[in-house]
């Protein structure tokens, strides 16, 4: 089992269920459950616990945290709602899959139908018949695969930074698969003698492989322009936390995935998120992410709305990072949460375009230009 970061203490809870200290201002406490999976779930929850449920599903390498100021805001808008992040399995403070069966192809213990199974008996546990899902990156494939392996227990879902086929996705196949893990990383660990990839790597915290993992991480990995710097370090220390098991299994799960065509018997209501200096989930992502879910539209009718964030278009290999990224929900959390408040409530996003400020640029500006595209 991974380390566990330690909760900071807490000094005092707000009005929304989360806790306040004099550095965090975070969780008041996370809950744990164990499942029928095997793991050990890490979760925290605020809001109405008579509201309507929203599960919040964080992406690759990052914890619960990833929600924490959407969240807040959420709850602060809406009286009525339940909101739940869990720590996805091998993330944050939930548990491995045990390493005897997962550590020589983690992958197997890592895919969306394992993330999404965990999510159900969560919803089982806490007596959720039916749930709205926001989902990051990697949670939003989580999402995904939930609204179409399980459409009875979904109200909506809500898709930041999404994608649909990690085989085409050149940030998952070239940086993180191959240059990031099997050549940077392995490459690294395969210099002390006898050690097996991945094998004896499930286990090793990317803060125990060397100052040069880590640094690059903070500068490369951990960021988003608008966001704090202090929140930028507390995801900073809990992402270096994260076990390789976890790291080289999610990774080499999600390059394996090609929704497109299932996505054509999507019944569920969609709300797709994207930002315009996202390098992650890029705008060719984005055109298929477009062409699968304009083709659930047409054949099953559901809601299908795409919001752009960000003014800034990014062109280039080295842009300057100054509008909306992948973790676009880090900044423009306020944003974030009025789009899925309106979604879940009237089946819309708002009619604006949120972006970096560009005279200050920790600013979130919310431009009067129309970013929406029903698809259909």
């Amino acid at each position: 089992m991974k380390t566990v970061i330690p909760l900071l203490i807490i000094l005092f809870t707000s009005e929304s269920g989360f806790a306040q200290n004099n550095t965090d201002a975070f969780i008041s406490e996370k809950k744990s459950l164990d499942l029928k999976t095997g793991i050990c779930l890490s979760y925290v929850e605020a809001g109405n616990p008579d509201g309507t449920p929203l599960i919040f599903l964080h992406g690759y390498s990052d914890t619960s945290r990833s929600f924490k100021s959407v969240m807040e805001d959420l709850t602060q808008i809406n009286k009525d709602v339940r909101v739940i992040a869990p720590d996805l399995r091998g993330h944050g403070n939930s548990s491995m899959p045990d390493e005897d069966r997962c550590k020589a192809a983690p992958e197997k213990c890592f895919t969306p139908d394992d993330f999404a199974k965990d999510i159900i008996d969560l919803l089982d546990k806490l007596k959720i018949q039916k749930a709205h899902v926001v989902g990051h990156s990697m949670g939003s494939i989580v999402a995904q695969n939930l609204a179409l392996t399980h459409p009875d227990r979904i109200s909506s879902i809500v898709l930041i930074g999404a994608f649909v086929n990690g085989k085409e996705c050149v940030a998952i196949q070239e940086f993180l698969l191959h240059d990031m893990l099997e050549q940077d990383w392995r490459c690294t660990l395969e210099t002390k003698r006898n050690f097996l990839w991945p094998d004896n790597a499930y286990s090793i915290l990317p803060m125990e492989v060397g100052d040069k993992i880590t640094t690059f991480l903070k500068e490369n990995w951990v960021v988003e322009t608008a966001a704090t710097k202090e929140f930028l370090n507390d995801v900073f220390n809990e992402t270096i936390a994260v076990p390789l098991g976890t790291w080289i299994g999610a990774m080499r799960a999600l390059g394996e995935i090609d929704y497109r065509a299932a996505l054509q018997k999507l019944k569920i209501p969609t709300l797709i998120l994207w930002a315009t200096h996202d390098e992650v989930t890029t705008a060719k992502d984005q055109e298929q992410v477009k062409s699968a879910f304009q083709a659930a539209a047409k054949l099953q009718a559901p809601n299908v709305i795409y919001k752009v964030y960000g003014k800034s278009i990014f062109a280039g290999t080295e842009p300057p990072y100054n509008d909306l990224g992948h973790n676009m929900h880090w900044a423009a959390h306020k944003a974030v949460a009025a789009d899925v408040n309106s979604f879940i409530l009237e089946g819309k996003a708002l009619t604006n375009l949120p972006c970096v400020n560009p005279s200050d640029g920790k600013v979130i500006s919310l431009d009067s230009l129309n970013a929406i595209q029903t698809l259909k």
